[in-house]
């Protein structure tokens, strides 16, 4: 087939496309506003765990819209037990099928409700914690989980005030259960590195330099080279740049 040679010649990619261009029609806004703080297209790198949630009855799109019982579903282990596992096993066929010839990285907020269960499927998984004011991280939360609840609602009918209790609902337990877990479990210390948010946006490079020798791994030239052609391609603000106040 032409795109096992070259992978955007894959049909599928005009797919998704298509699906992209019917939630923009559906949910006017949503794309723009969501590019701002996270670039979604068919050719990008997407969070595996997300598209699995929303398989597995759990949207995250709108979901602070969807009242307090959604919100505690989100939040409950129960529910991301079979995902995660599911992970485990999708990545172990993939990796069967064409064996990686590097380390594999995930990144998704939500896995900071399940430290516990991403090590219990993923022994080996090594953690990166990056840490922010939260006074700063609260109103971008909202800003960013606005974009994705206003396009879904009719004009006039979204209530900031509500919005914002929901909101500090599901932030909460991001904020304690990590913490509660390393308490817990200090034996764990060896796969989990905390990465300062401000030290990293001052020299991303080095920060990735820390942590690989943190977990052992090595930073080759082709990879470094590869982030510097990456960090001079996506600058912060590329694609818009989302304001926000802890006041509003």
């Amino acid at each position: 087939m032409a795109h096992d040679k070259d992978p955007l010649a894959d049909p599928r990619i005009a797919q998704a496309e298509d699906i992209l261009k019917e939630l923009t029609r559906s949910a006017h806004g949503f794309i723009d506003k969501l590019t701002e703080s996270h670039l979604w297209s068919a050719t990008e790198y997407e969070e595996s765990y997300f598209y699995m949630l929303a398989h597995n009855g759990i949207l995250v799109v709108d979901a602070p819209n969807a009242g307090e019982s959604y919100i505690r579903a989100l939040i409950d282990v129960d529910y991301h037990r079979p995902v995660l596992r599911y992970e485990r096993l999708f990545f172990t066929m993939l990796d069967a099928y064409r064996p990686a010839n590097r380390t594999g990285f995930s990144n998704h907020p939500t896995m900071r409700l399940h430290s516990r269960l991403l090590l219990r499927n993923t022994p080996d998984a090594r953690i990166v914690v990056t840490h922010r004011n939260p006074l700063i991280t609260l109103p971008f939360v909202c800003r960013l989980l606005e974009s994705w609840c206003i396009a879904f609602t009719r004009d006039g009918c979204f209530d900031k005030h509500r919005f914002a209790r929901l909101v500090s609902a599901l932030s909460i337990p991001y904020f304690s259960v990590p913490f509660s877990y390393r308490r817990a479990n200090p034996d764990k210390a060896s796969h989990i590195f905390d990465c300062i948010y401000d030290e990293l946006f001052a020299d991303p490079i080095a920060m990735v330099k820390r942590f690989y020798d943190f977990f052992n791994l090595e930073v080759t030239a082709p990879f470094e080279s590869g982030m510097r052609t990456y960090i001079e391609n996506n600058r912060q603000g590329k694609y818009g740049q989302r304001t926000y106040s802890l006041e509003e």
